[in-house]
C-alpha cells in the first residue's frame, strides 16, 4: 500500500559556521545539514519551543555570530510511505534520489523547491508552505494508478541522526 499524510513538524533553522554547527547536538530532533552554514532541527511540533530554547542556547555559545530562526509556519511537510514511494518521488523530479538512508535531496520538486528526506519506508517532502497544496495535487495526480492512500494527518516523530545535504549521513 502506497500511503500520503500531512506531518505537524517544528522546523528551526540554525545558520553559523560550520564548526559551531558541528557542535549543534540535539537528542529529540533530527538534524538536517541543508548547507555548511545551515542547519535545521525538525521534530513534532509540540516539540517547536523546545527546539527553539535548545537552539537559542547553542547560540549563546557563539559569541553571537549565529543565527536561528524559527520557520515551523513556512513549510508543508508530506510524507510517502510504501513499496512504491521511489516511484513517487521519479516522477516528481528529475535527479535520481540518493543511494543510502537516511539523505537528504534538494531541489524542483513538481516545478516547485523543495526537499526529499528519504528515510527507511518513507520519503518525507518539505516545500514552501504556499505550494503545499500543490505538491500534494502532484503527488495525487501523477501516482494514482499507484494505489495511493489518503491518511489523516499526524505529529512529525523524528528518528534519530543527522543528515547531510549531499545526501551523506553525518556524524555527530
Amino acid at each position: 500500500m502506497l500511503e500520503i499524510r500531512s506531518r505537524e513538524v517544528a522546523i528551526v533553522a540554525c545558520h553559523g559556521g560550520a564548526a559551531a554547527l558541528d557542535r549543534l547536538a540535539s537528542t529529540d530532533a533530527l538534524r538536517l545539514r541543508i548547507a555548511p552554514d545551515e542547519l535545521w532541527l525538525v521534530a513534532g511540533r509540540s516539540n517547536r519551543q523546545g527546539l527553539l530554547d535548545q537552539a537559542e542556547r547553542w547560540r549563546a555559545t557563539t559569541d553571537g555570530n549565529a543565527l536561528v530562526v524559527d520557520q515551523t509556519d513556512g513549510w508543508t511537510v508530506l510524507t510517502v510511505a510504501g513499496d512504491e514511494r521511489l516511484e513517487v518521488f521519479g516522477r516528481l523530479s528529475v535527479a535520481p534520489p540518493p543511494a543510502g538512508r537516511p539523505a537528504l535531496s534538494q531541489g524542483a520538486l513538481a516545478g516547485v523547491p523543495g526537499k526529499v528526506l528519504f528515510a527507511d519506508g518513507a520519503a518525507h517532502y518539505f516545500v514552501p508552505a504556499p505550494v503545499g497544496h500543490h505538491l500534494e495535487a502532484r503527488i495525487r495526480d501523477t501516482s494514482h494508478d499507484l494505489g495511493l492512500q489518503f491518511a489523516p494527518a499526524t505529529e512529525y516523530r523524528p528518528t534519530a541522526g543527522a543528515v547531510g545535504g549531499n545526501g551523506t549521513a553525518v556524524t555527530r
